[in-house]
């Protein structure tokens, strides 16, 4: 084997060995990307389950006293709507 491919040989040795280095190291980076990504829709899967049942939880004990608050209003304004008939007559 002449020089030149000695010298070419170890050339390519070096570049290949830099590749598969850098290619470990892209697949540590990467893989620590995908566990955060996990952690984080986790936690977010966590925060919508228990939005989604406080707003159970809200609709069951406050609904009834909206609707009971609304159906107060609108009696207050069909009272005062035939107070003012009767004070218009």
């Amino acid at each position: 084997m002449g020089t030149l491919e000695s010298v070419l040989l170890i050339i390519l040795g070096i570049g290949f060995s830099i590749l598969l280095i850098l290619g470990i190291i892209l697949v540590v980076i990467l893989l620590k990307i995908f566990t955060s990504i996990r952690r984080i829709t986790g936690r977010i899967d966590e925060a919508t389950e228990s939005a989604s049942d406080f707003t159970k939880y809200f609709g069951r004990k406050v609904g009834p006293a909206a609707a009971s608050a609304l159906a107060a209003v609108l009696a207050r304004s069909i009272r005062g709507k035939f107070k003012r008939r009767k004070g218009d007559e």
